[in-house]
Formats: structure tokens, C-alpha cells, sequence
């Protein structure tokens, strides 16, 4: 009874229909649940359908190799194999200090029988593997012309053989030791006559290793198309490379555009906003013109960093996420890849030799 006198109190009547005001209520429901569909896109799919279809075929392959796996599993993971790949799997789970204390009880033998292949960046090696020597039969250093030689050392250590892989011609690893502080300690340990191999500031591992072993040059280039390449298989790599993207369609295409920004050179903080601001709106017309595949580089921090603020602020994390937007230094971006990858020199006029700012360039992956 009481609470149909609040019900007739809300209802403003002394004689509510009940079965009315269930209809009310059903379509106030209603009516909320379609304003909220058409906010979250109705129920026209676009491309969502499209992507559900692609998740499906991933799913079903990997769930293919999954059982084609099956077998080999089960005739590699003997018993001691298999406890051991238990313990791995909690020493991995555990917190940091937890981690290191149980893998350093482990036998390095059952960390290679539990999992005989590791793929992981340098400070990963020094974090959860022991440091035993040997433990590989094979480590394989990539981007190698980006490691420092002391950096190097931790890895190679844990190998009983060693695969360099890098390329000269492309960033160098960036040290801040001082010539000061590689002087005294190559006098320290008496190696002062190997100062031209130790030059820990100029000499990376993959530069070492190329004075002590011999060398396989990889002549094929897969990436992009020749407008891009051209240059610097003719200036840097005097013509030894084929270009293998080549044919009748991308042969004439220009695969680089320049886009100038009007404002005064980088101020003091280092960072250009015109810049910034042209980057944003050439990304956006990315975003309308459905490109899935968006990379923003500078060589500059402060500019790099001025970007990511601007292009995180300006769009959602949806539309970030749909375009694969991807935004930061030349260094931090090597060996990446953009179906567009944007340039930001953060220069001005009076800055010889780049006079003014952006650069589009188009790049064409296989």
C-alpha cells in the first residue's frame, strides 16, 4: 500500500493504470536504449564487419598451427622437460625480485629444454636470464649498428656462436660516454692501442664484429618503391643493392611530397608549431581518406614530443588506433614501418641547408 501511494504521488493521480505505466516505462527504456545505439553507430557495421570477417580467418589459422604444433609438442616435452617449462612459466609470472630468484635456481640446461628459442631486447636478457656463459647455441644480434659494443656484451656472453645483423648506413647507436671516460678506461685495462675498435661512442657491435668475421652484404631491397630507395642505393650503397619493387606501375610514381610551413625557425624550447599544426591537419586528411597505416617522425625530442601531445589531443583513441599512428624520433622509430611516414625537420628559412619544414613522403611495402 505504501508503495502505491508513492507511486500515485509520482504519478501526480489518485487512480494510476498499473499496466499503463509498465508501457511507459518499457518505452522510456526503449527510447533510451535506441539513443544510445545510434550514439555507438547504429546498426550499420562499415567496416566492422569487414575487420569481425579478418579476426575470424586469424583466429582459424592460428588455430590451425596450433594443432599442426600439437604433435611436435607432445614428442619434445618429455617429463623433466615439461616440469621445468612449469617452473619457467612461474618464475615469469612472478614480480621482479621473485623472478630473478627463482630462474637463478633453475639449471640453465632446463631453461633451453623448457624453451629453446628467446626473443627479447637487450635489458630483457640481463633481467631474467642468468648469466651463464654459453647458454645458446646461437644468439642473433639484429639492428646491430644501433648497439653499442657494452650493451652487446651481456648477450654475447650467453652465446657459443653469434649472428650480427645491422646495416652501416643506417642511425648509429647513440652513447653518452665521454672520450674522457673511454680514454681512462682503456689505459685502465691497458688496451689503449685498441682505442680505433674500443671506440665505445663510434664503434657499434655490428661495426666491430665486421672488422673480426666476414661479411654477407644483403643485396635485395623489398620496402619501397624506387622514387624512395633510388637515392640512397646510388649515394650510400653505390648501387650494390637491386631494388625489388620495381615495375611497370610504381616505376614513374613520386613517392615524396613536400609540404612547407610558413612559421619562424624552432624557438628555444626546440619545437616548431606551424609544424605541428600542418602534421595534424595532413593526418586528419590520412584519417578521411581511410589510411590504416600512418607513421610522424622528427629528429628532434622536444618536436617529436610537441607532436605526440598535439596528434593524441586532436583525435580519439579509436581513430589513433584505425590509422596505426605511430609518433617519435628518427632513433625510435628505425626499422619501423608506415604506409605513410611523415617528416617533421622542425627547420626554418634561416636554417642552410633545409630551408622550411615538413615532409610527406609515400612509401610502398611488399
Amino acid at each position: 500500500r505504501r508503495a502505491r501511494r508513492d507511486l500515485d504521488r509520482v504519478a501526480g493521480s489518485g487512480s494510476v493504470d498499473l499496466d499503463r505505466i509498465d508501457l511507459a516505462l518499457g518505452a522510456a527504456r526503449a527510447g533510451r536504449a535506441a539513443a544510445t545505439l545510434a550514439a555507438r553507430g547504429g546498426l550499420h557495421p562499415g567496416d566492422r564487419w569487414d575487420r569481425l570477417l579478418h579476426a575470424e580467418q586469424v583466429l582459424r589459422d592460428g588455430a590451425g598451427r596450433r594443432l599442426c604444433v600439437r604433435p611436435l609438442e607432445a614428442a619434445s616435452l618429455g617429463g623433466s622437460t615439461r616440469v621445468a617449462l612449469g617452473q619457467l612459466i612461474a618464475a615469469l609470472r612472478a614480480g621482479r625480485g621473485r623472478r630473478r630468484e627463482l630462474l637463478a635456481a633453475m639449471h640453465p640446461g632446463q631453461l633451453t629444454s623448457a624453451a629453446p628459442m628467446w626473443i627479447g631486447t637487450l635489458s630483457e636478457i640481463e633481467d631474467v636470464l642468468p648469466a651463464s656463459a654459453g647458454l645458446f647455441d646461437l644468439v642473433v644480434l639484429d639492428e646491430a649498428s644501433q648497439i653499442e659494443q657494452s650493451r652487446a656484451a651481456p648477450a654475447l656472453l650467453r652465446a657459443q656462436r653469434a649472428v650480427i645483423v645491422g646495416d652501416p648506413h643506417q642511425l648509429h647507436h647513440v652513447s653518452f660516454q665521454s672520450d674522457d671516460a673511454v680514454d681512462a678506461a682503456l689505459e685502465r685495462h691497458g688496451l689503449s692501442d685498441w682505442r680505433g675498435l674500443l671506440d665505445v661512442r663510434r664503434v657499434s657491435a655490428f661495426d666491430l664484429a665486421a672488422t673480426t668475421a666476414p661479411v654477407d652484404q644483403l643485396r635485395d631491397h623489398f620496402r619501397s618503391v624506387p622514387h624512395l630507395i633510388e637515392f640512397s642505393v646510388r649515394h650510400f650503397y653505390r648501387d650494390r643493392v637491386d631494388v625489388m619493387t620495381r615495375h611497370p606501375r610504381n616505376e614513374t610514381f613520386d613517392a615524396i611530397d613536400m609540404v612547407g610551413a610558413t612559421a619562424p625557425p624552432r624557438a628555444g624550447s626546440g619545437v616548431h608549431s606551424d609544424e605541428v599544426q600542418v602534421v595534424v591537419e595532413l593526418v586528419r586528411a590520412l584519417h578521411a581518406e581511410g589510411v590504416r597505416s600512418v607513421g610522424v617522425i622528427s629528429p628532434f625530442r622536444d618536436q617529436a614530443d610537441a607532436l605526440e601531445a598535439a596528434l593524441v589531443t586532436n583525435f580519439t583513441a579509436a581513430e589513433i588506433d584505425a590509422m596505426s599512428l605511430r609518433v617519435g624520433t628518427v632513433h625510435a622509430f628505425q626499422g619501423g614501418e608506415r604506409e605513410v611516414v611523415m617528416a617533421s625537420l622542425a627547420l626554418g628559412p634561416t636554417t642552410p641547408p633545409a630551408d622550411g619544414g615538413s615532409w610527406r613522403v609515400r612509401t610502398c611495402s611488399t
